[in-house]
C-alpha cells in the first residue's frame, strides 16, 4: 500500500502531546482528566498487548500508534499536574503589607512620569503570618519619587516596604484559572512600592555568570554606541526589549522585523555557523563539534533566560549537529517535535504564550511551505533568491493568523522589508558577536563595534521609511477557525503529503479557498 504520508512516531507523539495539552489546560475539569487517563491507559495497554501477540505490519502499525496516543495523553496529563503542584501556595490568598527583599533581575522603561516596572528573583518575603523564600519572581510597580536611577540597575539587591498579593497573580477569575501570561514569565507575587519606601539598596556580591556577563557586554556597547544603538545590541544579543527606544520598536513591529529581537533560529543560526567556522579552523573532529556547539549553545540558552523561541532553535541545532556526526539525514520535522516535546514536558504552559505560537508556527511553515513556494518560483527567478523569497513568504502565511488575533495587526509589507533588512540585520549581528567576543580578550578593540551601528543605521532608516505604510489592523472573530484549516491546509500542500498531482491541485485549491474566504469575509 502506497503511503500518504511519511510515518514519523515522535511528531507524532508531540502532536498527540499537543491535543491533550490544549485539552488540559483550557478545560481544567477533573472528571475529563480521569476520563482521559482511563480511556488512554486501557488503549496503550491493549496496544502493547496487541503489538506483541500479532504479526500484520498494519496491526503493528496501528496499535503502536495507539501506545504512542495513550503515552503522550498521559505524558501531557502528569507535566501539568506536575506543574500545578510546583506552584501550590499555603499562604497564596494573602494580600497586605510585607518587607520584600529581592535581586532585581528586569527594569522596564517607565511607562509615566510617576510609575516604572521591576521584576526581582531571589525574592524573600516577611510578614507577621509567614516568612517565605520563593523560587519564582515578584513583579512590582515603582511609584516614583525622588527617581534615583541608580536603583534601578539590574544585579543590585533592595529592600523595600511593599504591598503584595499572591491571590490577583496567580487567579484571574472566580473559577481559579491560573493566569497564563504571569505563568508563562514564572511570576507569582505582585505589587506596589513608594521609592521612598525602598530602604537598602545594595550590590549583589553574588552575581551570577549571566548577569555579569551581560554587564559587560552592556558596559562596552554603552561606551562605544549611541543609547538607542546600544539598546538594540541588547535586543539582538539577548532578547531585552524592555530598554529599546519605543519609537524604534514600534517601527520594527509594524514592518514586520520585530523578530529580530527574540532571539531565535535566526541568531541560533548564525551563532552556530560562527563556532563552527571556528571549530573548522582549528580542525575539531566531528565528536568535538558537537559537544563544544552543543555547550556553547546551551549557554546561550541561558544567558537568553532559556526563553521558548532560543531554546527551539537551539535543540533543532543540535538535532542538526548530532545528525552531522552519526552520518544520519536531518529531518526539520522530527527535530520540531523533539524540541516542542523537551520545552513542554519542562513548561507545559508553554502552549499558551505568543512567543511559543509564533515560533513553532514560523518554522512549521518553512518547513511545509517553503518548497512548494519555491518551485512556484523557480521558474522566474535563480532558486536561490526564489528559496528566500518562500521562506518569508511562508513565515509571513504561518505566523499572520497568530499576529491577527493576539495582536489585531499584520504587516503588508512584511516580505519587502523582511527580504531587505534580515540580511543586513545578519551581518550587523555577526560583526556585534565577532568584535565582542575580540574585546573580552583584548579591550581596545571594543571600539570597532561602532561598526555595528553604522550597519544598522541603515536598517533602523529603512525601517522607519516604510513603517507608516505597513501596519494593517484587522478583528477576526474567525482566527480560530481559519487557524484550525492553514494547519491541515499546509500539510497537504507540502510534500510530505504524497498524492497524484491532479489530486493533490484540486485539493488543494478547495483548501486555500476556505481558507481565503474565511479571512478576507
Amino acid at each position: 500500500m502506497k503511503k500518504l504520508i511519511n510515518r514519523r512516531p515522535i511528531l507524532f507523539f508531540a502532536v498527540m502531546m499537543l491535543i491533550a495539552l490544549v485539552t488540559v489546560i483550557y478545560n481544567d475539569n477533573f472528571a475529563l482528566k480521569i476520563v482521559f487517563v482511563s480511556l488512554f491507559s486501557v488503549v496503550a495497554i491493549v496496544g502493547f498487548v496487541l503489538f506483541v501477540c500479532l504479526k500484520s505490519d498494519i496491526c503493528k502499525l496501528i496499535f503502536s500508534r495507539m501506545c504512542i496516543c495513550g503515552l503522550a495523553v498521559l505524558v501531557a496529563i502528569g507535566v501539568v499536574a506536575i506543574d500545578k503542584a510546583n506552584y501550590t501556595r499555603d499562604y497564596e490568598e494573602y494580600t497586605g503589607a510585607a518587607i520584600v527583599t529581592g535581586r532585581i533581575s528586569e527594569v522596564g522603561q517607565p511607562y509615566s512620569e510617576e510609575k516604572r516596572n521591576i521584576v526581582l528573583d531571589n525574592v524573600h518575603i516577611h510578614t507577621e503570618n509567614f516568612d517565605k523564600d520563593l523560587s519564582h519572581k515578584a513583579i512590582f510597580v515603582v511609584v516614583l519619587d525622588y527617581n534615583d536611577d541608580n536603583i534601578f540597575v539590574v544585579g543590585k539587591t533592595i529592600d523595600a516596604v511593599a504591598k503584595i498579593s499572591f491571590s490577583q497573580i496567580n487567579y484571574i477569575n472566580e473559577d481559579g484559572k491560573l493566569s497564563f501570561y504571569h505563568k508563562n514569565n514564572d511570576i507569582t507575587v505582585s505589587g506596589y512600592i513608594l521609592e521612598e519606601n525602598i530602604m537598602i539598596v545594595r550590590d549583589d556580591l553574588k552575581l551570577s555568570l549571566s548577569d555579569r556577563l551581560k554587564n559587560k557586554v552592556e558596559e562596552i556597547t554603552s561606551k562605544n554606541l549611541d543609547s538607542e544603538y546600544a539598546s538594540l545590541a541588547m535586543g539582538m544579543l539577548f532578547g531585552e526589549k524592555s530598554a529599546i527606544d519605543e519609537t524604534i520598536y514600534n517601527d520594527f513591529t509594524n514592518s514586520g522585523i520585530a523578530h529580530i529581537f527574540a532571539v531565535s533560529g535566526l541568531h541560533v543560526a548564525v551563532f552556530v555557523a560562527f563556532v563552527l567556522l571556528i571549530l573548522k579552523v582549528c580542525k575539531c573532529k566531528n565528536y568535538l563539534k558537537f559537544i563544544i556547539s552543543s555547550a556553547l549553545l546551551i549557554f546561550y540558552c541561558y544567558l537568553c533566560g532559556f526563553s521558548y523561541s532560543v531554546l527551539r532553535a537551539s535543540v533543532m541545532s543540535i538535532c542538526l549537529l548530532l545528525g552531522l556526526v552519526a552520518g544520519k539525514k536531518y529531518d526539520r520535522l522530527t527535530a520540531l517535535a523533539i524540541s516542542f516535546i523537551i520545552i513542554t514536558c519542562i513548561f507545559p504552559y508553554s502552549i499558551t504564550s505568543a512567543g511559543f505560537q509564533l515560533s513553532f508556527s514560523a518554522v512549521l511553515s518553512i518547513t511545509l511551505l517553503a518548497r512548494p513556494i519555491t518551485d512556484l518560483f523557480d521558474k522566474i527567478m535563480y532558486r536561490k533568491i526564489a528559496s528566500t523569497i518562500a521562506a518569508i513568504i511562508a513565515v509571513q502565511i504561518g505566523t499572520s493568523l497568530i499576529l491577527l488575533k493576539t495582536f489585531n495587526h499584520i504587516s503588508m509589507l512584511a516580505i519587502v522589508t523582511n527580504f531587505i533588512s534580515i540580511p543586513i540585520a545578519s551581518f550587523a549581528y555577526l560583526v556585534l558577536l565577532l568584535v565582542l567576543l575580540i574585546s573580552l580578550i583584548c579591550p581596545p578593540i571594543a571600539i570597532s563595534v561602532y561598526l555595528y551601528q553604522f550597519i544598522m543605521q541603515i536598517v533602523v532608516k529603512f525601517v522607519h521609511l516604510v513603517a507608516p505604510y505597513a501596519i494593517v489592523t484587522k478583528q477576526m472573530w474567525q482566527a480560530d477557525l481559519a487557524t484550525a484549516i492553514l494547519v491541515p491546509t499546509c500539510f497537504v500542500t507540502s510534500e510530505y503529503f504524497m498524492l497524484k498531482k491532479p489530486v493533490k491541485l484540486i485539493i488543494c485549491t478547495a483548501l486555500w479557498s476556505v481558507l481565503a474566504i474565511l479571512v478576507f469575509i
